[in-house]
């Protein structure tokens, strides 16, 4: 931090309240945005997120349940398949890249009566969390988060709990610049406002792995 405030220190004095400016504008425009967005979509999300759940995770969930019970587990397999091969093709574009994703791993994995149960896991808890997540979106009883969350295998365990601690941080680092940015304290208006890009920009790419 002090090598910043060295920087700072050689910036010209009349060029520091135009970069403070900007900065404003950068955080007002990013927030006009996410408020505009998410009041634009929402309407429009929620209608696809009710077809996701109708046409294809209730289904599938409720075939996963019926299919791959443990004693029936791998005699079920071709007509498992055969069920849910049909359900992904008729509902393409509703259904979620990494449910194809880890569906295919479990099929290709599977040879006459052997399988791979890591891959049948991670299938089956990718499944449950999709159900669950958009029966709580939609406004279904669901169970508490910290059922939900002891559901998840270990991997998005991991990734959910890296996104909530960015989230948090990346939050504290937004109200830190609008605080900063009243008190024209231009070292802590950098410094806040490098975190909020660093954390907000982790966050993305833990969310994007998550989904993928």
């Amino acid at each position: 931090m002090e090598k910043l405030s060295k920087i700072i220190e050689l910036l010209p004095p009349d060029l520091l309240p135009k970069l403070a400016d900007l900065i404003r504008v950068v955080i007002s425009s990013f927030l006009t945005f996410l408020v505009t967005k998410y009041t634009l979509l929402k309407p429009n999300k929620q209608k696809i997120v009710e077809q996701q759940f109708n046409k294809v995770y209730l289904p599938l969930y409720r075939l996963t349940q019926q299919y791959l019970t443990p004693d029936s587990i791998p005699a079920n397999f071709p007509i498992y398949f055969k069920k849910v091969e049909k359900l992904i093709n008729n509902n393409y574009p509703l259904v979620y890249p990494k449910t194809i994703k880890l569906f295919n791993l479990l099929k290709s994995s599977c040879t006459d009566s052997k399988y791979n149960p890591y891959h049948l896991t991670n299938f089956e808890s990718q499944i449950t969390t999709d159900y669950e997540k958009m029966k709580r979106v939609l406004g279904y009883p669901t169970d508490s988060f910290w059922d939900f969350f002891k559901r998840l295998n270990p991997l998005n365990k991991f990734l959910y709990s890296i996104i909530t601690i960015l989230s948090v941080a990346a939050l504290y680092f937004l109200v830190a610049t609008v605080s900063a940015l009243f008190s024209s304290d231009m070292l802590q208006i950098i410094e806040n406002f490098f975190g909020l890009g660093l954390s907000g920009s982790i966050v993305y790419i833990f969310v994007y792995i998550a989904r993928h």
